[in-house]
């Protein structure tokens, strides 16, 4: 099949008939999903990070005090 401005045309997985200058289509979705993706997950770590930061502190101050205590005989 050809068009009037004599570029072939290509049919799709759906059957669809498609331009060959669409065929990058597919790589270009998949590099926007992976960069938003990479948004959230700097997003969520920026939140989660702090908090984790605070229970780590808080744990390795108590397993001090609990290793400096004398043990009562």
């Amino acid at each position: 099949m050809e068009r009037a401005d004599a570029r072939p045309m290509t049919r799709g997985a759906r059957g669809r008939t498609l331009c060959r200058d669409e065929r990058g289509q597919t790589f270009v979705e998949y590099v926007m999903i992976l960069g938003l993706v990479s948004a959230i997950i700097i997003a969520v770590t920026g939140i989660v990070v702090p908090g984790v930061g605070v229970v780590v502190v808080r744990l390795f101050t108590h397993m001090s005090v609990y290793l400096t205590t004398p043990m009562p005989i």
